[in-house]
């Protein structure tokens, strides 16, 4: 799957498919980890990814995406 990633949408373009999104700046986590955060007014969820590549698997470092809950890795 391929994503992009602006102000103010995200496209998703294994299905074509993209949400409108309003992005509402950066966040820290407890251990000081930078997120960009963005709000989907359409499915009233938010969604944070990683300011760098900070999850390691194997010899490679992924973003982290946050949604609803859910995590996932992106290159």
């Amino acid at each position: 799957m391929t994503l992009k990633v602006t102000s103010t949408q995200i496209s998703y373009f294994e299905r074509d498919a993209y949400w409108n999104c309003r992005y509402e700046g950066t966040i820290k986590d407890q251990n000081s980890l930078i997120y960009h955060k963005y709000y989907l007014p359409t499915t009233k969820s938010t969604v944070l990814i990683s300011d760098s590549k900070i999850m390691k698997v194997g010899n490679s470092f992924y973003y982290i995406i946050i949604l609803n809950g859910q995590y996932h890795y992106a290159l």
